[in-house]
């Protein structure tokens, strides 16, 4: 496992995630896959059809 970065916060909606996502990208590209919990900020259709737009497998634990 390999961790590139991390983003502190409290409930943090799925824009956040998506935008610290994509800066990471900026500099490693782009995952295969992301393994997240269940929280609402990935189960959400936002994050999903992001996820599906960069070909991201969400593996959910």
């Amino acid at each position: 496992m390999t961790i590139l970065g991390i983003d502190i916060g409290t409930s943090m909606p799925s824009l956040r995630v998506i935008r610290y996502l994509d800066q990471l990208a900026e500099w490693h590209g782009y995952p295969k896959q992301i393994r997240v919990d269940n929280g609402s900020e990935f189960t959400s259709s936002v994050f999903t059809d992001w996820a599906s737009a960069h070909g991201i497998y969400i593996d959910y634990i």
